[in-house]
């Protein structure tokens, strides 16, 4: 079977049943059929481009899904398909999704997951299920959705489920609604001179059959079913961001600009994706902190009651000392972040993004020190081709590749580490140097 052909049946399955998808982007369903088969190593290469852009490498996490900084990231792109493990620039599948959640719930190293989605929709089967293993998640662990730069139709319901939605101001969000194509080859078939003929037992056995135009019947028994997925949908939506029904239908499946789908209670934020990820880090910081902490506190309390009563003065006052722990924490980790976004959101990180990322997350550099560093350090040069599975999330996270034309004082063809490039950055910005 050629790739054209595997693609194509997983094409097929959105006109026989009703789907989750805009129909605006049909077209990119088409490209999809005849696009290479999925496969592991599809999927690997993937996941190789996305760790990059979020400064991880993802093999030697060692984990079965991208790790950085302590954040499990999900990609979640172009069609959603049933009984599907693999992901690449054209479709997720449903399978895939759902152990890498699992797999991210289970390991003590992740503080949060990130679902970065660029999604037009999918299929109903697997869909509402998918939703309902993520909801039940959200009180594990932090979650967030950040839609860069699509959440549409079976997208959005997955985001739903996630909880809390960044949504990029580019963002296009909603088409909450049901669709379900038929074709009729009847008439072409009639002028070529071709008349089909069904042998069949049981009276609604070729139902929907593309040979003949849809009798009424069948066009309404047909539209029963996109009323019942779509008052599934519209429950699902209703409970995972506390709207009611009726507001929910009043979208009337609309696609909304990140500013209306905000006004509306579809999403939480628009926000840069810069600003969404150092959001996110900030949330987990302070739930990790928090956690840790009362654990601790509930512990050593309890250790203490039972050793000298409920009353002991000792207890209390380790009580006491815990409580100025968890605060001293919870203060490193809020100028942590705030360190963080100082860097991310600087001036000269503006044309810098690569190297700001960098600096705010993998060095302890200061706020001072990398604003002089950027400023002396290269402008990022544009993209000339599109990437797989790159957005404006992607970028604000992306790892340092190459080398900084004009500062390490090498020729452009020669590569360079990140730890040459930010030390001559440095040395060039401070005019400090290696004795």
């Amino acid at each position: 079977m050629t790739d054209s052909m595997i693609n194509h049946g997983q094409v097929q399955r959105f006109s026989r049943a009703p789907s989750l998808v805009s129909p605006a982007h049909a077209q990119e369903l088409i490209a999809f059929a005849s696009a290479p088969a999925r496969s592991a190593e599809a999927t690997d290469a993937t996941e190789q481009t996305c760790a990059a852009f979020f400064g991880s490498n993802e093999h030697a996490s060692g984990k079965p899904f991208i790790f950085a900084g302590g954040i499990a990231v999900i990609p979640v792109y172009g069609a959603l398909l049933h009984r599907d493990p693999w992901c690449d620039r054209w479709a997720t599948g449903y399978d895939y999704i759902s152990s890498r959640v699992g797999a991210a719930l289970g390991d003590d190293e992740v503080k949060g997951i990130i679902f970065d989605v660029n999604s037009y929709g999918g299929h109903v089967a697997g869909n509402f299920e998918l939703c309902e293993m993520i909801r039940e998640a959200r009180g594990k662990k932090p979650m967030a959705a950040v839609v860069d730069s699509r959440v549409l139709s079976g997208g959005y319901s997955i985001a739903s489920a996630v909880g809390k939605i960044y949504a990029t101001p580019s963002a296009d969000v909603g088409s909450i609604g049901v669709v379900m194509l038929h074709m009729s080859y009847e008439k072409m078939m009639q002028e070529w001179g071709v008349k089909p003929t069904f042998i069949y037992s049981g009276k609604h056995k070729v139902d929907g059959n593309p040979y003949e135009d849809l009798p009424e019947d069948v066009r309404k028994a047909l539209q029963v079913s996109v009323e019942r997925s779509y008052e599934k949908f519209v429950a699902l939506v209703s409970t995972n961001r506390n709207m009611s029904a009726e507001a929910v239908r009043a979208t009337e499946a609309r696609v909304y600009d990140a500013d209306e789908a905000l006004a509306a209670g579809l999403i939480d934020a628009v926000m840069s994706p810069r600003a969404a990820y150092t959001a996110f880090l900030a949330e987990v910081g302070t739930a990790s902190t928090q956690t840790k902490e009362v654990k601790k506190m509930t512990t050593e309390n309890t250790e203490k009651k039972a050793e000298n009563g409920a009353g002991d003065e000792a207890a209390r006052l380790a009580a006491a000392r815990n409580e100025g722990k968890a605060e001293g924490a919870q203060e490193g980790a809020k100028a942590a972040q705030e360190r963080i976004s100082a860097i991310l959101s600087c001036e000269e990180a503006g044309k810098r993004s690569k190297l700001a990322n960098h600096l705010a997350f993998n060095t302890q550099m200061s706020v001072d020190d990398a604003k002089k560093t950027l400023a002396a350090s290269a402008e990022d040069k544009p993209e000339t081709e599109a990437t797989p599975g790159k957005g404006a999330l992607a970028d604000a996270m992306s790892g340092d590749e190459g080398k900084t034309a004009g500062v390490d004082g090498k020729d452009d063809g020669e590569k360079v580490s990140a730890a040459d490039r930010i030390a001559a950055a440095h040395a060039k910005a401070t005019g400090r140097t290696k004795k």
